[in-house]
């Protein structure tokens, strides 16, 4: 069975003398390195480059997940920022959601605190360049605000004295 020792194999030379200046005319000086047989060292550089192409493909894997996320967050960003400049050009009285698609949004941006800054200038520059796409601004429902509901409507009969129920059909009748 062949024998490395730690001199042999990848590295060469040692850096020992080459015999010049030693003293020993050639002869070294220095005791036996130990040494290891040659099969057990080739299966722990087999082992070694395993766990180096192992640790390739994860670094790999990792900068593939950074960039994953990296461009999640940047389209999570423009989500926001989309959804935040309909909500302003709604508030402003954009007549049509569509009309969005026609805004400048190079200005808009989220901020560090996830603020979205400048979508209520790029709705205004809007409105000034494009006032076809607005109308007055009011809120989305044009119906009259509820009544105020009377004390006795809605009551259940089951729960009204005999006097409540009397007085709650003949209010009824009378309203009629």
């Amino acid at each position: 069975m062949a024998r490395l020792t730690e001199g042999d194999g990848e590295g060469g030379s040692d850096g020992a003398g080459d015999g010049a200046g030693d003293g020993g005319g050639g002869a070294r000086a220095r005791p036996e390195p130990a040494s290891f047989p040659l099969d057990y060292v080739r299966e722990l550089r087999a082992e070694n480059k395993g766990w180096r192409l192992k640790a390739a493909e994860m670094e790999a894997a990792a900068d593939r997940a950074r960039a994953d996320l990296a461009a999640t967050r940047e389209a999570a960003a423009a989500r926001i920022v989309l959804a935040e400049v309909k909500a302003a050009a709604a508030r402003a009285g954009m007549v049509d959601p569509d009309g969005v698609r026609l805004l400048d949004l190079s200005a808009v941006r989220l901020s560090e605190n996830g603020e979205v800054e400048g979508a209520e200038a790029a709705v205004e520059a809007a409105r000034k360049s494009r006032p076809w796409l607005f109308a007055d601004a009011r809120t989305s429902n044009s119906a009259p605000p509820p009544r105020p509901r009377d004390a006795r409507e809605g009551r259940d009969a089951r729960q009204m004295t005999p006097k409540e129920y009397e007085a709650a059909r003949d209010g009824r009748a009378w309203r009629r």
